[in-house]
């Protein structure tokens, strides 16, 4: 999941590339640009999504989706057990059978 905060921080820890593309954010310090301290001292906007918040979200939603997927698989897997439990019963009785007749 893209993280912004990581993005800049492991990207451009000296700020070349911002300092480049965002003239607005020159002489702010990395901890100022991503805690968001520069908001009000420049012209720069603030940031519109709460990276954070959003990022929990679709974690949760990711996690949920997960666990629909595992809960469907595990539905699959008992119907399938049922199913060559009850196989294996026929089996058996058909053997009983075999060797009642041939006695």
């Amino acid at each position: 999941m893209y993280n912004p905060t990581k993005n800049i921080e492991e990207r451009d820890p000296d700020l070349h590339f911002i300092s480049h593309w965002v003239p607005e954010l020159q002489g702010y310090s990395l901890p100022k640009i991503i805690q968001g301290t520069y908001t009000g001292r420049s012209s720069y906007p603030e940031p519109i999504l709460d990276w954070s918040h959003l990022r929990k979200c679709v974690k949760q939603r990711i996690i949920n989706k997960g666990r629909q997927k595992l809960e469907g698989a595990l539905a699959t897997k008992k119907t399938v057990d049922n199913y060559w439990k009850s196989q294996g019963k026929k089996f058996q009785e058909y053997k009983n059978t075999e060797s009642e007749g041939n006695a």
